[in-house]
């Protein structure tokens, strides 16, 4: 079974050292986020280009990591010796060290898959990849490597798009791919944006975020959790302002990780208030995006809302017209501009 995707800031797990600090709530942000329980934020997964790298740091975050990837066929080429070393260094420091689906792309390729199944278990990884951005796996090697993670209590990834720029899936042809990677029961299903984010997946070729696919993306997938890989941090802070701090984040570079966390948890200036974007609204992520800037901008009107959220001028005015129905925001006119109106939360 899949595991459950967490998506509201309800779930946001505090770190018990930082209560004492937090006795009373930060202005604007809901006192049960506070709570200690068994809860957790969206889950980031860590790239590791095998340079240098605090291990004791990534260790500290470990409750928001699900995975630290050695990519890139790494794990076949490099010293045997120090590969082992730096996988059992992570599993010390509580972390899940996970080989990149390259290797055994291209393994599955060669028709050596169970050579790629002994380099796992002997340098101690602890997650494995499937994915399809070089090659085009077989159906039954993907079920393989599926079997293969389940049978050693693998955690599974299942990455979705393609590497080079020219091979790229379209919209349906990626939403069909992700119905097929969930089908394979992963624990997370990841969708490719490289270690650029620039002209691949939902990023265009400047590594603006295609919206309109990340809107049908959300609508047509749920059978498992989703991870966007956005190895870039502007993309990761607007992927959190749109969808909410609960999103899944990959290829994040072992330094923007505490970064990361702090975003997620609204406690840095780009979405310090988040939790009012998604902890209330149940319509779109254009909604919950649109809420937030309503909610975080002085009264701002319509041309102020598409200038900051970048979405289109009838997107906007159809979420407007949600969240006056639903009660979350009121329209006001503007007593020197009759034809203007303002948009306020309720009740500010």
């Amino acid at each position: 079974m899949c595991v459950s995707q967490i998506r509201n800031v309800q779930d946001i797990h505090i770190p018990r050292w930082l209560l004492p600090a937090l006795d009373t709530p930060l202005p604007g942000m809901n006192s049960s986020v506070y709570d200690v329980g068994p809860r957790g934020v969206g889950l980031s997964m860590v790239i590791d280009r095998l340079g240098p790298i605090d291990i004791g740091v990534l260790g500290a975050f470990r409750e928001y990591i699900n995975v630290v990837k050695i990519g890139w066929t790494l794990p076949l080429v490099a010293d045997r010796k120090f590969m082992g070393a730096r996988v059992s260094a992570m599993t010390g420091a509580g972390l899940r060290p996970g080989m990149g689906g390259t290797a055994l792309e291209i393994l599955a390729q060669k028709g050596r898959l169970d050579a790629g199944f002994e380099v796992v278990l002997q340098l101690g990884f602890r997650a494995v990849e499937i994915s399809s951005g070089i090659t085009e796996m077989s159906s039954y090697d993907r079920k393989r490597i599926a079997e293969f993670a389940r049978s050693n209590g693998l955690y599974l990834s299942v990455e979705v798009g393609k590497k080079r720029e020219r091979e790229q899936l379209s919209l349906n042809e990626t939403l069909e791919a992700l119905n097929r990677a969930a089908d394979l029961e992963p624990d997370m299903v990841v969708l490719e944006g490289r270690e650029t984010g620039l002209g691949v997946g939902i990023f265009d070729e400047r590594g603006n975020i295609k919206w309109d696919w990340v809107d049908a993306i959300e609508e047509g997938s749920g059978k498992c959790p989703l991870m966007y890989e956005a190895p870039q941090e502007r993309q990761q802070v607007e992927l959190i302002s749109r969808l909410g701090p609960g999103v899944n984040l990959g290829n994040i570079a072992p330094a923007s990780l505490p970064a990361m966390v702090t975003q997620r948890l609204g406690m840095r200036g780009d979405t310090y208030r988040l939790d009012i974007s998604s902890a209330r609204v149940r319509g779109s992520p254009a909604d919950k995006f649109v809420y937030y800037v309503v909610c975080t901008l002085p009264s701002p009107d319509q041309a102020a809302i598409v200038s900051a959220t970048g979405l289109g001028r009838r997107t906007v005015q159809k979420s407007l017209r949600a969240l006056i129905a639903d009660g979350l925001i009121t329209e006001h006119r503007v007593s020197d501009d009759m034809r203007k109106r303002v948009y306020r939360p309720k009740g500010a």
